[in-house]
């Protein structure tokens, strides 16, 4: 499973998610959509989230 069970998604799902609107050139909802995320959002929350993790 892609998720850990109290909801925080796991680094790896974050980038893949991230990939997939980067490099493949999804959009938000669509990618959503594909990882059965309930919202675009939280797509573009997990790419902020993503940037604070390397910057650390």
């Amino acid at each position: 499973m892609s998720k850990k069970s109290n909801n925080n998604y796991t680094k790896e799902f974050k980038l893949k998610a991230i990939k997939m609107y980067l490099d493949e050139g999804l959009s938000s909802y669509q990618v959503a959509s594909n990882l059965n995320i309930k919202s675009k959002t939280q797509v573009i929350n997990l790419g902020e989230t993503i940037s604070i993790e390397w910057r650390n």
